[in-house]
C-alpha cells in the first residue's frame, strides 16, 4: 500500500511541475523583435498598395 501512495504523490508532484512550467511559459514575454519583411524586386502586380510616383516630364 505505500508504493501506491508514493506513486500518487509522484505522479501528483509531476503534474503540479508540468501544471506550473505550462503558466510561466505561456505568460512569458518573449521579444522578437518586429517582423521581418522579405524585399522583393520586380514589379508589385497585383500586390501594390500605394500608388506609384508620377512620371517626370
Amino acid at each position: 500500500m505505500n508504493w501506491v501512495l508514493a506513486g500518487l504523490g509522484f505522479f501528483a508532484v509531476a503534474i503540479l511541475l508540468v501544471v506550473l512550467v505550462l503558466l510561466v511559459v505561456s505568460n512569458a514575454d518573449f521579444d522578437t523583435g518586429p517582423a521581418k519583411v522579405v524585399p522583393t524586386t520586380g514589379p508589385c502586380e497585383p500586390f501594390c498598395t500605394r500608388t506609384p510616383p508620377p512620371p517626370a516630364p
